[in-house]
């Protein structure tokens, strides 16, 4: 994924006749809901985490490793 760029996307926005204004709308829009969706997920991750610990402290990382 790490090839795809702007000007691939909107090249392919164009073959499906989708317009290059359009399409950088929807680049963005979906740029922006990724970013929100993983803060949720980290956050998420970390509520887990914290009721994990509580239950099994032995499981909870230290500086020492």
């Amino acid at each position: 994924m790490a090839h795809l760029n702007s000007d691939i996307l909107l090249a392919a926005g164009e073959t499906l006749g989708i317009k290059p204004t359009t399409a950088l709308k929807l680049m963005r829009q979906f740029a922006l809901d990724v970013r929100q969706e993983a803060h949720k997920l980290m956050d998420e991750v970390q509520q887990q985490n914290e009721l994990i610990a509580l239950d099994r402290p032995e499981l909870t990382a230290t500086f020492a490793g």
